[in-house]
């Protein structure tokens, strides 16, 4: 290769640096990282067998390279890999620490976000929900103290107004008691048959950031996360930031959205949402503690004797998979594959479905199925129902509301119930991750706290639960 005059000069440069005198082993010791360097794997397009290694453990997760302080873009590539391996082999023994990052990765801030949220059985704190207010131009907050556990369950007690809300995943009940304090009226609810989640009638979780782990997730699975240190409540935490399109229905719609997580338990602690640099919407997790002990009857609310209660069925009901065939007329597609450490925690069945999609537009049909996966604080379900007498009516079921345009990549299932069909998946900062498609018969949905690997290899694992 013939060398340019600008290699000439830098050569040149180089050579007269003043550095130590090299280690006895250090040449040995440079080509076997230049060696592994050229073994390591590259970029693969994601796929299924790819997806399916993923799960099993026997894939790599390769996450975003750090940033460093400078590009090597003009520097010819031969040269940047030696100056490269100089700076690598020099920095310790100089104590220089310039070239080496100073925040963690997104890689490993999702590995201990993962670890976190699946060893932890309950979560305390409080929990303050602010919206910007037009008329005053100032963020209006509302405090809860908040107990919820990996099963599901949670308690939120209000602090700056009088409100109990309490909801036992077992039995899919939520019941809630409004007011009684100041003269204000006592209103009492009761919702039953609740779906376990997405995209049916779930329990009031969305005002517990239920989703923030999954933003989290889809922020760190973005192009370019911008990652920084800070404190929260006395805590270190790390700071994820994402440009987002506003909603473009709304004038108080965000184009920003920034994530704290806690260093120490990997739990995201704040949500903020701006645009333009001011403040829209704040969610805090103050004073977390992780697994405190619990009253026998945390979950538990009791309504006043005499008090009128609004009662409403939702139409689901928990059953076994041996029954789920007998209420929707079709056997449970259930996934052969799933994450390590999730299992099967509910399963839900309704004999007719409710509306689902922007603006609830998507038909209303029977037959559907919600099966609840855990692995502590994760969750995934997976849901199906039938298609109806018209599939072009169909549209994404967890789309992310009317005003906001969603990008979903398109792909076609190679294996499982769903092979053949069109599917599309969706990994954004404002919705839940998920994939959805069709087949003659059913809707699919597979949604929750996984990268696009494990939602296309779930997708692609589905099998009648008789196989």
């Amino acid at each position: 290769m013939k060398r340019s005059d600008r290699d000439t000069r830098l050569g040149e440069q180089l050579r007269g640096l003043e550095v130590p005198e090299h280690a006895p082993d250090f040449f040995a010791t440079l080509e076997q990282r230049l060696e592994n360097e050229a073994a390591a794997p590259g970029r693969t397009t994601p796929g299924a067998p790819v997806a399916r290694d993923a799960l099993a453990g026997r894939g790599r997760d390769v996450g975003k390279r750090r940033r460093t302080r400078f590009r090597l873009a003009w520097v010819p590539i031969p040269v940047a890999v030696v100056i490269l391996a100089l700076l690598w082999a020099f920095s310790a023994p100089l104590g220089i620490d310039f070239f080496r990052p100073q925040t963690a990765s997104a890689a490993e801030i999702k590995e201990k976000m993962v670890t976190a949220l699946a060893r932890a059985e309950s979560i305390r704190s409080t929990l303050v929900v602010g919206y910007y207010d037009e008329a005053t131009g100032q963020l209006d907050e509302t405090r809860w103290n908040v107990v919820t556990t990996a099963r599901g369950d949670f308690r939120l007690t209000g602090v700056s107004r009088s409100e109990d809300l309490a909801y036992d995943a077992s039995t899919g009940i939520q019941r809630v008691i409004v007011g009684g304090e100041n003269g204000e009226p006592l209103v009492a609810s009761e919702l039953t048959g609740l779906a376990p989640g997405w995209p049916d009638p779930g329990p009031a979780d969305w005002v517990l950031v239920r989703d923030l782990g999954s933003v989290v997730r889809a922020m760190l699975a973005a192009a370019d996360p911008s990652v920084v240190e800070a404190t929260f409540d006395g805590r270190a935490a790390w700071v994820l930031s994402a440009e987002v399109e506003p909603n473009r229905l709304s004038t108080v719609s965000g184009d920003h959205i920034e994530v704290m997580v806690d260093q120490e338990t990997g739990f995201p602690v704040k949500v903020s949402e701006s645009k333009a640099e001011r403040l829209l919407r704040e969610v805090r997790l103050e004073g977390l503690q992780i697994d405190p002990a619990l009253a026998a009857d945390q979950f538990v609310l009791s309504f006043p004797e005499g008090v009128k209660v609004e009662r409403n069925d939702q139409g689901f009901r928990r059953v076994s998979l041996e029954e789920v065939a007998g209420v929707v007329g079709y056997q449970p597609q259930v996934p052969d594959l799933v994450p390590g450490g999730y299992h099967l925690a509910e399963t839900a069945v309704s004999e007719e479905g409710g509306p689902t999609g922007k603006e609830g537009m998507n038909p209303v049909t029977g037959g559907v199925v919600s099966l609840a996966y855990r692995r502590g604080f994760d969750r995934v379900i997976v849901t199906t129902r039938l298609v109806g007498d018209d599939p072009s009516l169909w549209s994404d079921p967890l789309a992310s509301g009317e005003g906001f345009v969603d990008n979903p990549e398109k792909l076609t299932l190679d294996a499982g119930s769903f092979a053949g069909s069109d599917a599309q998946l969706l990994i954004d900062p404002r919705a839940v991750p998920h994939l959805w498609a069709m087949n003659d018969t059913l809707v699919l949905t597979v949604s929750g706290d996984l990268t696009r690997a494990e939602l296309l290899a779930v997708a692609e694992s589905l099998a009648s639960a008789t196989r």
